[in-house]
């Protein structure tokens, strides 16, 4: 895991500053910093390393062919690198590190980059720079866990694992307002957009590539999850091969030589991740974080999984009126706008394991790919409630008179189809009327399609709830999910990985029948036995703070801390 960064026509003077960018980064790659400076094109490539297989120099990037004619830098783990060395070995090449990067580097050189793209487990994001060719080659993983931020501005091409590195390059970057009104929707700033005009994100599954002549650029789709729905004789057939791959996965992305651990929380996905690690190595170690006092504190139910499997258990309780959460923190992590409260109880449990294991397996995905969340659990055409309950009780006590006007003004919940359903029992965004109040002074056309970015995924061809699920993986899960966790884990110099976002564990889980899937049936069915009786009956809570306690925390403290949705929008609105 680690952080990278590149820049294209850099003139020499501008090294330092280059480096420096990089630098802003260095919780990423805590253990080195290196770069790759070509004079007479300008090339820069910079890395930030947090060192987790081969723990040598020899690893350390960028690396380079022997003729000098390729060079590599990424940011992930490539789980399945040891096959892919032996391949490569049985081709003539020679290795001179134990690193999972050569495997990139010269699967690239022998195979070229599409036949290389079909071969990788793992996550990553990939520059490969092609001095021969001129072209820089940009590839994020297939569900989008590794972030990849980009941008032509000032005549240069740059990119980097975090918008901060970016806006360190450049200080006239300018504010994307449509991003903005965005947020109000999403609550998160959807791909390809960032905050800023000149800088976007590079989607899940795709690659870019630069021609470093005139800056052209080609993007491209390199996977799409294959939906064939092959015929399984029985629940039991189908529960056993989703077992299989779970555990497989999770072994799979146990390579590291450095500690392991994982995230236990009280719900279903960490637990199945945990109990079939268990199985083959029973000697891990596991940690949780809870709220004293709070409903949502599940260090019971996590306690009893540890104690059935006889593992390691690490278990942190906080006390919500000791903690400062702070607004601030989110500016930190995300660099633009983001609201998913999740972060703050997600950030303790990544600094809790750090204390121990460099490396961190979570339960990540599991909702989305076998239908855990609520708003699966009904027909589209029931979802006919309003779900911004969290944006609107923010809104109702502290966004001010705006704030109070809108909310007066809510109208009655009157989706139009299908999509506007599940929108709004999924993104949990502020309702059109508030919306429509920022549209002027932002400067956003009243025909402005609000649900650009959910569109192009909606697929009424596809049952319920697989409709919901196609959707929510190319959108909600890469742009939310694991952006919260790859921005607050990078902070405290932690790598997770999630198991459950394999490729072969998701083209399964998608290829399920439909009737089978729902409130992740075949997955506790897969592993039920493995874990205490009755731990699948308790009712969904999710991992975040528990909003009630905490908004009476910020009612009652010697400072109240700044209304929630002032302090996100007074920098930007």
């Amino acid at each position: 895991m680690c952080g990278i960064f590149g820049v294209t026509a850099l003139p020499k003077t501008q090294l330092e500053h280059a480096r420096a960018a990089r630098d802003v980064m260095a919780h990423r790659g805590p253990d080195g910093g290196h770069d790759y400076y070509q004079e007479s094109t300008g090339i820069f490539l910079g890395h930030r390393r947090l060192s987790i297989i081969d723990l040598s120099t020899a690893a350390d990037q960028p690396l380079h062919t022997p003729d000098g004619a390729i060079s590599l830098i990424f940011n992930g783990e490539i789980y399945n690198f040891r096959e892919l060395r032996d391949e490569l070995a049985k081709e003539g090449v020679t290795f001179t590190s134990d690193g999972d990067g050569e495997a990139i580097l010269y699967g690239y050189q022998r195979w070229g980059l599409q036949k290389l793209l079909s071969k990788l487990d793992g996550m990553f994001a990939i520059v490969l720079y092609d001095a021969k060719q001129g072209q820089l080659h940009l590839v994020r993983d297939q569900l989008g866990i590794k972030p990849m931020l980009y941008g032509l501005h000032n005549g240069q091409f740059a990119f980097a694992s975090e918008l901060k590195a970016l806006t360190a390059l450049w200080d006239n970057l300018t504010v994307d307002n449509t991003a903005l009104y965005d947020f109000l929707t999403y609550r998160y700033i959807p791909t390809p957009k960032t905050l800023y005009n000149e800088v976007k994100q590079l989607p899940a599954a795709h690659a870019l590539t630069i021609n470093l002549t005139d800056h052209s650029q080609h993007m491209w789709r390199y996977w799409e999850p294959e939906l064939t729905f092959p015929d399984y004789i029985n629940e039991v057939q189908a529960s056993d091969y989703i077992r299989h791959a779970v555990i497989k996965a999770v072994k799979d992305q146990q390579v590291a030589d450095v500690p392991l651990g994982f995230f236990l929380s009280g719900g279903v996905d960490s637990a199945c991740v945990i109990a079939a690690a268990a199985e083959e190595n029973p000697n891990i170690a596991a940690y949780t974080v809870g709220f004293n006092g709070s409903h949502r504190d599940e260090t019971a139910e996590a306690t009893a999984v540890a104690n059935h499997l006889n593992i390691e258990h690490h278990k942190l309780s906080y006390d919500l009126q000791q903690q400062d959460f702070s607004l601030e923190q989110l500016h930190q992590w995300y660099d633009q706008p983001f609201s998913d409260t999740s972060a703050w109880p997600s950030y303790l449990v990544c600094k809790a394991a750090r204390e121990h294991v460099t490396v961190a397996l979570s339960g990540d995905g599991g909702d989305e790919l076998f239908a855990g969340y609520r708003w699966y659990q009904q027909q589209p055409s029931a979802l006919q409630i309003p779900a911004w309950r969290p944006f609107l009780s923010l809104l109702r006590h502290y966004a001010g008179p705006l704030g109070r006007k809108a909310a007066n003004r809510l109208e009655p919940f009157t989706p139009r189809d299908g999509l506007e359903q599940h929108h709004y029992a999924l993104a949990s965004g502020l309702p059109a009327s508030w919306r429509n109040l920022w549209k002027e002074p932002l400067g956003i056309p009243q025909d402005y399609d609000d649900l650009w970015s959910f569109r192009p995924h909606w697929r009424e061809d596809l049952p319920h709830p697989l409709r919901q699920q196609w959707l929510d993986i190319h959108t909600f899960l890469p742009d939310d999910i694991l952006t919260k966790m790859d921005r607050v884990s990078m902070a405290v110099s932690l790598e997770v990985r999630v198991p459950l976002l394999s490729v072969p564990v998701v083209e399964l889980a998608l290829n399920l029948p439909p009737q089978w899937q729902m409130n992740k049936k075949l997955l506790k069915d897969a592993f039920v036995s493995c874990l205490p009786q009755g731990h699948f009956e308790r009712k969904k809570t999710g991992f975040s703070l528990p909003m009630a306690s905490w908004d009476q925390c910020l009612r009652t403290a010697p400072h109240p801390t700044i209304g929630v949705l002032e302090n996100l929008y007074s920098d930007l609105f």
